[in-house]
């Protein structure tokens, strides 16, 4: 698992969709991103919690400025 802070700007940005081993947790501090998942677009907006759980179609763009606080969470059956 990882946490931290980033201020992503318009090189965060992943235009074809695909799966990662992990779940993400986005806490918007500042700005506007947007998520997609399983083809469902999401704007990302300050004060909310997204939650993106893991091996799920995923894409995502900033066009500006967005300041986040992110923990990426994996989860290994044993």
């Amino acid at each position: 698992s990882s946490a931290g802070y980033a201020k992503l700007d318009d090189n965060w940005h992943l235009e074809n969709p695909i799966k990662f081993n992990y779940s993400r947790f986005y806490f918007i501090l500042d700005g506007q991103g947007e998520i997609t998942v399983n083809g469902v677009k999401t704007i990302l907006k300050k004060g909310n919690i997204y939650f993106v759980p893991s091996d799920t179609l995923f894409s995502f763009s900033c066009d500006f400025i967005c300041e986040v606080c992110y923990l990426h969470i994996y989860i290994y059956n044993r």
